[in-house]
């Protein structure tokens, strides 16, 4: 079988030009896909919304470390051999049903696929046809649709059975310098904070960012900071696997060359004393990971000093948004951050009544896991009847 089918398409009939050309197809081996970066970044750069969770070197590393339990899936949309659409997909089984998911899924605060901005609703109709036409599925399951990305407008012209459910929600700041945000704020926290910045201006500590070259480095020490900084807390197993350390290692080291993201570390007398990963899309800035030693919360406000170089470098990039992406911890809302929903997007393939199945699966996962504080046993039940349905993050 060809790593790479394709289907040519009629004249664009819109149009009327007979060079104008649409096709599409579907890339089914790892190394095809590694052979589109650089046509994936143009495609990327042309996309105002597309975030780094959609970067080809983001995805790439993803699939290797993880997506070895299903079959790659990248769908491509072409206007006169130009690429104007990408669905970053593969394809796996969930009990009974096949489903196609987005490459990222689990640890990628964002899934959504790349559109050019200019080409309209033409181009979603296309993706749309394009991924109806891949064989042996049911659902096309996006777990975290930013709202306005290209996944949410493929939902609104998609032909078939479709549902959306409520997923994360994610947290946004105007990208100002942090003096600007703290004049928002109410006088007295305002004081008190400008009295905590006052602090961190004075204690010595050195940031620098990490060089391409040096970022595996750079990111297993991040590692070693973040787990020693959750110790008896509760940490996140997944960031204690070995393919989540790799991934972020290739990952970032191709993405720091393209500006995609920035690794950051603080020194305190000689002493590593934090690390921070933030990852740049085309309009905002995101703080995913950090790590600290436990002992720097004694010396200075650790939360404020990121937040306070997190903004600087949003404002310096030009980004309007700053975003510390999922999760409602409450060092994020003494800040007022605006709240911002993410979808989970269920697109029926060929048969709506094996989609309609799957998609009353995951509402009733969903409608538990909002119940969890009254009725901690009912995600417990739920679990149990559809083990197959990951539960939103």
């Amino acid at each position: 079988m060809s790593p790479l089918r394709r289907r040519d398409a009629a004249p664009d009939e819109e149009s009327g030009k007979l060079d104008c050309k649409w096709s599409s197809a579907v890339v089914v081996e790892e190394s095809v896909f590694s052979e589109l970066a650089l046509e994936w970044l143009e495609l990327y750069e042309s996309c105002p919304a597309a975030t780094p969770f959609q970067s080809h070197a983001w995805l790439e590393s993803w699939w290797r470390e993880y997506g070895k339990s299903g079959r790659l899936r990248v769908v491509l949309v072409r206007r006169s051999g130009r690429l104007v659409a990408a669905a970053p997909l593969y394809l796996r089984r969930r009990g009974a049903f096949v489903v196609l998911a987005p490459l990222g899924g689990g640890i990628s605060d964002y899934t959504d696929f790349l559109v050019r901005h200019d080409q309209g609703t033409e181009t979603l109709k296309r993706l749309a046809v394009a991924l109806r036409e891949q064989p042996k599925w049911h659902v096309l399951d996006i777990p975290e649709a930013r709202e306005g990305g290209a996944a949410c407008q493929l939902f609104e012209v998609w032909p078939g059975h479709r549902k959306s459910v409520a997923s994360s929600v994610c947290f946004e700041l105007p990208g100002w310098p942090i003096e600007d945000l703290v004049s928002t704020l109410p006088a007295s926290t305002a004081g008190k904070t400008r009295s905590k910045l006052r602090k961190l201006a004075v204690a010595g500590i050195l940031s620098h960012t990490v060089p391409p070259q040096s970022v595996p480095a750079g990111i297993a020490a991040m590692l070693n900071l973040h787990e020693e900084q959750w110790r008896e807390r509760g940490i996140n197993p997944e960031h204690l696997r070995p393919r989540f350390a790799r991934h972020l290692s290739v990952a970032v080291r191709g993405m720091v060359e393209l500006s995609q993201a920035v690794l950051t570390e603080h020194w305190l007398e000689g002493e590593l004393v934090a690390s921070d990963l933030a990852l740049v899309g085309n309009n905002s800035v995101g703080g995913y990971l950090y790590g600290m030693r436990p002992h720097l919360r004694q010396r200075v406000d650790v939360t404020l000093m990121l937040l306070r170089d997190k903004l600087s470098l949003t404002y310096e990039l030009g980004k309007p948004t700053f975003t510390f992406l999922r999760g409602q911890e409450p060092t994020k809302m003494r800040w007022r951050p605006i709240p911002v929903q993410n979808y989970r997007l269920l697109l029926a393939g060929s048969s709506s009544s094996s989609a309609a199945i799957y998609t009353s699966a995951v509402r009733s996962r969903a409608w538990c896991r909002g119940r969890t504080l009254r009725h901690p046993a009912a995600v417990a039940i739920a679990k149990r009847r559809f083990p197959w349905v990951p539960m939103a993050s």
